[in-house]
């Protein structure tokens, strides 16, 4: 753990550099991503809930700043990556509350997650194949009922 006790300690500096440049908001969000998966490893999953939030947060934020402008024709329309990134966010904030038993929570935010993700990937993709696992399993946890 002591790696990973450093590498949360690295990413609370970086987070604070970054706000202090003013970086953009896909930025920070990776940047809470991050922390969110370390402090999950470190068993932290109340605090790496939070995180995932911000991560929500700030790629809504970008994403409707970018619908905004692209109107205007000022800059281009939100990018795929932004889009991955928040399916992403919502499977990290989905894993987060399972371990926190928040089951309905967290086969809501699996959901959301799956439906971002299926515009974007293939259904063989890895990641769609985990998120359909992992819908799979809280059916299955939770006897079948609807999720």
């Amino acid at each position: 753990t002591g790696k990973l006790h450093a590498a949360l300690s690295y990413l609370r500096r970086a987070l604070k550099i970054e706000v202090s440049v003013g970086a953009d908001n896909e930025t920070l969000a990776a940047t809470h991503l991050n922390l969110c998966s370390v402090l999950s490893k470190l068993q932290k999953h109340e605090k790496a809930e939070q995180h995932a939030l911000c991560a929500l947060e700030l790629l809504g934020k970008a994403i409707a700043n970018a619908h905004r402008f692209e109107a205007t024709g000022t800059v281009p329309p939100p990018s795929d990556d932004a889009y991955a990134m928040l399916s992403i966010a919502y499977h990290n904030l989905a894993v987060q509350r399972e371990h926190r038993d928040m089951l309905d929570y967290a086969a809501i935010a699996y959901k959301q997650a799956f439906e971002i993700a299926r515009r974007l990937l293939p259904d063989q993709h890895q990641f769609m194949r985990s998120l359909v696992s992992r819908i799979y399993r809280l059916l299955l946890l939770k006897g079948g009922k609807e999720l």
